[in-house]
């Protein structure tokens, strides 16, 4: 169940200078900007909280957008995937993957 007080997962990423991937082939699914290190992010994010990644796995992506915060520019990125085909959002809301991103 959606929590009101929260925002929809996407508008965690819309103030920031984060890439939710609009103009990209996969919005929604990747996040970057410029001057991030998808790398280190991904692994800070497994030292953190692995039991948050247990059902995706978040991996290192370049990302081009055609339109939007970084037109033209080539951005570090982490793409998401889910592993688990029984997926809960409930269990693991995609909200708590940004967060933790954060």
């Amino acid at each position: 169940m959606d929590d009101p007080l929260l925002p929809p997962e996407p508008l965690l990423l819309e103030g920031t200078n984060l890439s939710e991937g609009h103009g990209t082939t996969r919005p929604l699914e990747l996040f970057g900007a410029p001057d991030i290190n998808a790398r280190t992010l991904i692994k800070t994010m497994h030292n953190i909280a692995p039991q948050g990644l247990a059902v995706a796995a978040c991996a290192s992506a370049g990302l081009s957008q055609l339109f939007t915060k970084h037109a033209g520019k080539l951005c570090a990125g982490v793409q998401i995937h889910v592993e688990d085909t029984a997926y809960d959002h409930a269990v693991f809301p995609p909200m708590r993957l940004q967060t933790l991103a954060f």
